[in-house]
Protein backbone atom coordinates (compact mmCIF):
# COMPACT_ATOMS: atom_id res chain seq x y z
CA UNK A 1 0.00 0.00 0.00
CA UNK A 2 0.83 3.50 -0.49
CA UNK A 3 1.09 6.61 1.13
CA UNK A 4 -1.52 8.84 0.86
CA UNK A 5 -2.45 11.45 3.56
CA UNK A 6 -5.29 12.08 4.96
CA UNK A 7 -5.95 15.73 3.39
CA UNK A 8 -5.24 14.76 0.10
CA UNK A 9 -7.56 12.07 -0.08
CA UNK A 10 -10.15 14.30 1.28
CA UNK A 11 -9.08 17.03 -1.28
CA UNK A 12 -10.03 14.37 -3.93
CA UNK A 13 -13.45 13.17 -2.63
CA UNK A 14 -14.52 16.26 -2.11
CA UNK A 15 -13.64 17.75 -6.04
CA UNK A 16 -14.85 13.71 -6.83
CA UNK A 17 -11.04 12.75 -8.77
CA UNK A 18 -10.15 9.42 -8.62
CA UNK A 19 -6.25 8.94 -7.81
CA UNK A 20 -5.00 6.95 -10.57
CA UNK A 21 -1.22 5.83 -10.00
CA UNK A 22 1.27 4.27 -12.69
CA UNK A 23 4.02 1.72 -12.18
CA UNK A 24 7.55 2.77 -11.40
CA UNK A 25 9.40 0.38 -14.74
CA UNK A 26 6.50 2.71 -17.22
CA UNK A 27 8.09 5.59 -18.34
CA UNK A 28 5.49 6.39 -20.77
CA UNK A 29 2.68 7.37 -18.91
CA UNK A 30 4.88 9.04 -16.31
CA UNK A 31 6.25 11.06 -19.07
CA UNK A 32 3.20 12.35 -19.99
CA UNK A 33 2.01 13.13 -16.10
CA UNK A 34 5.53 15.27 -16.01
CA UNK A 35 4.43 16.92 -19.49
CA UNK A 36 1.23 18.06 -18.03
CA UNK A 37 1.98 19.12 -14.94
CA UNK A 38 4.82 20.98 -16.56
CA UNK A 39 2.01 22.58 -18.87
CA UNK A 40 -0.21 23.52 -16.11
CA UNK A 41 3.05 25.47 -14.18
CA UNK A 42 3.81 27.42 -17.11
CA UNK A 43 -0.06 28.19 -17.35
CA UNK A 44 -0.11 29.26 -13.98
CA UNK A 45 3.14 31.05 -14.09
CA UNK A 46 2.59 33.68 -17.43
CA UNK A 47 -1.20 34.10 -15.26
CA UNK A 48 0.83 34.58 -12.37
CA UNK A 49 3.12 37.11 -14.09
CA UNK A 50 -0.10 39.27 -15.70
CA UNK A 51 -1.15 39.82 -12.08
CA UNK A 52 -4.58 37.52 -12.87
CA UNK A 53 -6.32 36.43 -9.51
CA UNK A 54 -5.46 33.00 -8.70
CA UNK A 55 -8.90 31.68 -8.29
CA UNK A 56 -9.21 33.30 -12.02
CA UNK A 57 -5.97 31.96 -13.06
CA UNK A 58 -7.76 28.47 -12.56
CA UNK A 59 -10.63 28.92 -14.48
CA UNK A 60 -8.18 30.33 -17.44
CA UNK A 61 -5.84 27.31 -16.94
CA UNK A 62 -8.90 24.73 -17.17
CA UNK A 63 -10.40 26.73 -20.30
CA UNK A 64 -6.79 26.77 -21.87
CA UNK A 65 -5.94 22.97 -21.05
CA UNK A 66 -9.07 21.42 -22.85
Amino acid sequence: MTFSSVYFSQLMKTFKCTIKRSRPRHPQSNGRVERVNRTIQDILYATDQANIPFHKALHLTQDEYK
